[in-house]
């Protein structure tokens, strides 16, 4: 049975060899996530810890609580005086002792505009350390800045920037924009910057006046004298510190901002590994057809085995062996091109700019065990029941050439699928609206069950679709498009299988699609009702943390006579015990002339007392009213008491919390950055976008909005997160293409008589290729309508599961749903190519008999 299970697998190389393919897709995806992540987060450590080598003590503010990642734009730690650096030392072991600041500072490149920062890499700007035990740059040409006129800037934006020593470049802060002579490169450790992030390196005081605060520090690096240990110094330095501050080592700072940064590529990973578990649940469906199909054409093979002495467990191994062994190769074939597309991913980054640390890819054994475990299981539970159906066949009733798809009943069927149905809706409902701690895995789980009790039950619908789908066949192509109509329903299971795979792409896509829509008509509608300002500056990539710019931008707007109100807003998070929340912060007197505070209690006006407002419904929910104490927690100043000075109708465009700026100046001490400036005109509206464009000109990059121009950013970046969502799906919809090209190949072999004879009566090898191409066409269209039908039904439970407190505008994507039919009726062309060829080059008379 071993020798008969190879010598089935060589006989049909080329079938067996496009089912693999579905498996190889979809493990290389998973592979070559693991691998990409793991090379990053290896490169990163090393790095961090090279850059460590030397220091051997960080001495910083103390702080309640954690915060992850490293953006330079996350407000942490109160600052460290630098008085403190005397003190530090002084004490016994300290060879050396200095301050390190780091924060926004942005480069002006010589085409005028900024470089990265936005939805670009990060801008940063640090201080540099003339010891060079304590500095973590290392000077590639030039020389470090010596004064408050100079500075140096990383290796990678000095050299593909076109830089030059000597060159005056602007620089771009929480200050008015100033310019500087550059004085040398640098490079960060081993690397020539860190991640694509830009760097703008000043001497001490100018770097603490620009990023930080003067005098003021955001650490200091300690170096050991000879012969004391980290841990020694650490312990003597902590022993004279005040309690507010604290020393570690600085080998636990480097790991920790290691570990910082792999907690944010691990939310990348699971992101992409979504998207290779989904390829590999369409394989699946394809692989369970491909061995269906199989196991039909052979049922007289089978049944002969069964003659000679086979027993039935031994005919289901055979093709069970057969699928695991097409598993394993299909695995090892998708962890080796994981490889290549992890290297390209690392070209992809290199080519944008990222600039990501570069090391040897890592493959680590979880890499090779996960993907072999995973693959294989796939392929083999896909191929356990028509294994199973494969030895239930009597062998005198194989003999006689009865077809194997005959003998399921749809009763069985029916109620099973339907079963499998009820539960995943159930699952989906319970993730969706019980939320659960696990709601995206109940959720997941609920969806795919309900993907697979559609393709269960889909062969009693498959006949009528394509009865209607292929209607305007007969019209257009006479008897061939007639007969590809009923080649299309002739098989009902088979069709439905093979549409399945197809589905599951089409209903994600759809999901996607109507899920995207309804924010983006919902996002249009809460600035319509929440946003009063006539202009909206903020920085190209849009507003939010992480970006920002220079609050001198507002202070010189409130100048301008033409402008009758103008109101700067920020944004940041605060911890409530555990969990992290967001805030807005604004002006008291000018932020309600231009932001809608609907108030149902207090005033606005308490924010000009350091109190804070909230929504209504959080209200409601914490048992909070006027005058009330809400505890806050912030990483600078601990945990503080701030009095509810009023409640507001609910407004996402806002948020839960508001406080005001001098509130936030408080708790966030380091480099306010605005996120965006709102601004009423007085004048007509030509002569105040006149005034707004010449004050921000020298702010190079910011740009000026009106509302719908502001709403149609607003809802670009909801875009282009669906757009790389689509084209992550497209993986999956690749592979059901493999899949119907493979359905669509073996049912030439398997009609090779029939075909044989319609040549023979007068069918020409044009309409043979018109026919295999109108039933391929045929089968994509009734994919793709299971799709959008499943795919709506989904996407509207998920948006009503999404709660928006101002309502949710219900969009159905329509337009995308026309573009996924019509893609799909091309799909279906491109899929028939090769089993057209090969039906229209059959030999007649050879397959007359067959």
């Amino acid at each position: 049975m071993l020798k008969a299970t190879v010598k089935g697998l060589l006989a049909h190389k080329v079938r067996l060899i496009m089912t693999g393919l579905a498996i190889v897709l979809g493990v290389s995806f998973m592979a070559g996530t693991f691998m990409l992540t793991d090379t990053i987060n290896h490169t990163f450590n090393a790095l961090f810890a090279q850059t460590a080598v030397g220091k051997d003590t960080t001495v910083r503010s103390r702080t309640a609580f954690t915060s992850t990642g490293f953006d330079a734009a996350d407000v942490q730690r109160a600052p460290v005086p630098d008085s403190l650096v005397a003190s530090v030392r002084a004490v016994s072991g300290v060879k050396a002792a200095d301050g390190t600041v780091q924060g926004y500072a942005q480069l002006v490149g010589k085409d005028g505009k900024p470089i990265g920062g936005s939805n670009g890499p990060p801008t940063f700007g640090a201080n540099w350390v003339p010891d060079r035990q304590l500095s973590s740059f290392t000077v590639r040409t030039g020389r470090g800045p010596a004064n408050g006129n100079e500075v140096a800037i990383d290796a990678t934006t000095f050299r593909t920037k076109g830089f030059h020593l000597g060159d005056r470049v602007t620089v771009l802060s929480a200050h008015a924009p100033r310019q500087f002579t550059v004085v040398g490169s640098l490079g960060f450790g081993s690397q020539d910057n860190l991640a694509g992030a830009t760097f703008a390196i000043f001497d001490g005081p100018t770097a603490q006046a620009l990023v930080g605060q003067p005098g003021q520090w955001d650490a200091i690096e300690v170096a050991a004298q000879s012969g004391v240990s980290a841990a020694d110094l650490t312990q003597r330095i902590g022993d004279v510190l005040p309690a507010k501050y604290e020393a570690v080592t600085a080998a636990s700072v480097a790991a920790n901002t290691a570990k910082s940064i792999e907690h944010n590529i691990s939310m990348f990973t699971t992101f992409l590994l979504v998207f290779a578990g989904i390829a590999l649940f369409v394989g699946a469906f394809i692989i369970f057809n491909t061995f269906s199909i199989l196991v039909t054409q052979r049922t007289r093979e089978l049944a002969l085995l069964r003659a000679v002495g086979a027993s039935r467990r031994q005919v289901t191994w055979s093709v069970i062996g057969e699928a695991g062994i097409v598993g394993v190769f299909a695995s090892v074939a998708g962890i080796g091109t994981g490889a290549l597309l992890a290297l390209g991913m690392q070209a992809l980054f290199k080519a944008l700019g990222l600039g990501l640390p570069t090391s040897s890819l890592q493959l680590l054994p979880r890499t090779i065990v996960i993907s072999l475990v995973v693959g294989s299981v796939v392929t083999l539970v896909s191929a356990i029941v028509p294994a199973l159906r494969a030895s239930r066949v009597a062998p005198v009733t194989a003999m006689t050439g009865a077809a194997l798809a005959e003998q399921s009943p749809m009763r069985g069927r029916s109620v099973a699928g339907a079963a499998v149905g009820v539960i995943g809706a159930i699952a989906v409902a319970v993730g969706l609206f019980s939320k659960p701690s696990n709601a995206a895995i109940i959720v997941g789980v609920g969806a795919g069950l309900v993907f697979i009790a559609v393709a269960m039950l889909s062969p009693l619908v498959v006949a009528p679709m394509a009865r209607v789908l292929g209607a305007p066949l007969p019209r257009v192509g006479g008897m061939t498009g007639q007969l590809s109509q009923q080649n299309a329903m002739r098989n009902p299971k088979r069709t439905a299988s093979t549409a399945a795979a197809l589905m599951v792409g089409v209903a994600l896509v759809t999901v996607i699609g109507t899920v995207g829509a309804t924010v983006r008509a919902t996002l249009g509608r809460i600035v319509d009702q929440s946003v009063k300002a006539d202009y909206i500056v903020n920085p190209p990539g849009g507003n939010g943390p992480g970006s920002g710019f220079s609050p001198e931008v507002a202070k010189s707007l409130a100048a301008r006579p033409e402008l009758a109100a103008v109101s700067a807003g920020r944004q940041a998070t605060w911890h409530s015990g555990t969990s992290t929340k967001d805030l807005i912060a604004v002006d008291p007197v000018t932020g309600p002339e231009v932001i809608d505070f609907a108030m149902t209690s207090g005033s606005v006006g308490s924010l000009a007392r350091g109190e804070v407002l909230v929504t209504d419904s959080i209200a409601r929910s914490h048992h909070l009213h006027v005058g009330d104490t809400l505890t806050m927690g912030f990483d600078a100043t601990g945990t503080q008491h701030l009095t509810v000075g009023g409640t507001y109708q609910p407004n996402e465009f806002v948020g839960g919390y508001v406080v005001s700026l001098a509130t936030y100046d408080q708790n966030y001490p380091k480099g306010a950055l605005d996120q965006w400036v709102f601004v009423k005109d007085r004048a007509s509206p030509a002569v105040a976008l006149a005034a707004i464009n010449q004050t921000i000109a020298p702010y190079a990059g910011l740009q000026v909005q009106n509302q719908a121009a502001f709403k149609a950013s607003e809802k670009n970046q909801i875009s282009t997160l669906l757009n790389l969502v689509y084209v992550l799906l497209a993986f999956s919809i690749l592979i059901a293409l493999i899949g119907i090209v493979n359905t669509l190949a073996l049912s030439v072999i398997e009609r090779t008589r029939e075909l044989g004879l319609l040549r023979a009566v007068g069918m020409v090898r044009r309409q043979v290729r018109r026919m295999i191409r109108g039933e391929a066409i045929v089968v994509c269209l009734i994919g793709a309508v299971l799709g959008i039908s499943v795919g709506l039904i989904l996407g509207l439970a998920l948006v009503s599961a999404i709660h928006f407190d101002s309502g949710t505008v219900l969009s159905v994507p329509f337009s995308t749903l026309v573009v996924v039919l019509v893609l799909a009726g091309f799909a279906g062309v491109l899929a028939a190519i090769g089993p057209a060829r090969r039906a229209a080059n059959l030999d007649v008379l050879s397959a007359i008999a067959s």
